[in-house]
């Protein structure tokens, strides 16, 4: 027979918590302890509480980007939490209903990850443009083949 063990809200709060970099079991304690008193995570689906509070926080950090889904724009706040070390330079302020610092924002902002690099217009000299027919693509096939 399989036996299942139905966690706590706390449990499930300090787990979530650990994978945003909390280790120090007393500051565990003390932001599960303030997440669960302010009433963040009140239903059932105590993660999904969480993961809409951090979309609402990373979207305060750097805006709808687009057409970003609620997911990708929860694991974009994550990753920059996790590198930016967030879970020691602001314990309890990512869980605050109030609004982020602006020193936490623009840590978040340097961590971001560029998925593309930023354009820089320039002039691009003049070229020759070249008109291809059949014969000059045969040509040049045989021009490649020699060398």
């Amino acid at each position: 027979m399989v036996t299942l063990k139905v966690q706590s809200a706390e449990d499930i709060v300090k787990a979530y918590l650990k994978t945003l970099g909390w280790s120090n079991p007393k500051e565990l304690e003390q932001v599960t302890k303030k997440i669960l008193e302010e009433g963040i995570a009140t239903s059932q689906d105590v993660v999904n509480d969480i993961d809409k509070l951090l979309f609402s926080k990373s979207v305060e950090v750097f805006g709808s980007k687009g057409k970003a889904k609620e997911e990708e724009m929860v694991a974009l706040f994550k990753y920059c939490f996790l590198s930016c070390n967030g879970s020691k330079n602001w314990k309890e302020e990512v869980f605050s209903k109030k609004p982020l610092s602006e020193k936490f924002i623009e840590a978040m902002k340097e961590v971001y990850p560029d998925v593309v690099p930023q354009s820089t217009p320039c002039k691009m000299k003049q070229q020759k443009i070249e008109h291809h027919t059949f014969i000059s693509a045969i040509s040049s096939l045989f021009k490649k083949s020699k060398k």
